[in-house]
């Protein structure tokens, strides 16, 4: 009886994991360099277009990295454990946070933070910016 409960917790524990497989894709057709950006946000710290860019741009180039080394679909201890992923995720959050704060149309800045937060480990992030949005 111990070996079949166990069985049904590890095969529930399993379909969990799966339903929350995310799947990254590229958000926005933003071009602007890091650098510009930067400058920009060294001027004016509050420039929520530029922190929203500069999220987008980090967010992008870890979902380029994922798709380049055919990472779709890995679990998000998989994703966590690649160092470049994990530091452009960790770079894109900051800017993320702040644009979702300061924008009216908020979707695409809560997409890039679950996403991101999901590619980091941190699934108790990743389940805040899960949560329905009041807009």
């Amino acid at each position: 009886m111990r070996t079949y409960l166990t069985l049904l917790i590890f095969m529930a524990s399993s379909l969990f994991v799966q339903a929350q497989e995310v799947v990254y894709s590229p958000i926005g057709n933003h071009y602007a360099s890091e650098a510009q950006l930067l400058a920009t946000l060294e001027q004016n710290g509050r420039d929520v277009n530029a922190n929203f860019l500069l999220a987008c741009h980090y967010y992008n180039q870890a979902v380029i990295f994922i798709e380049q080394n055919q990472l779709q679909g890995a679990s998000h201890r998989e994703l966590a454990q690649h160092e470049e992923v994990y530091t452009l995720f960790r770079k894109a959050v900051p800017f993320a946070e702040y644009a979702y704060n300061n924008l009216e149309e908020k979707d695409d800045a809560l997409r890039l933070l679950q996403r991101s937060w999901y590619g980091l480990g941190n699934m108790n992030m990743y389940n805040k910016y899960s949560a329905p949005v009041a807009h």
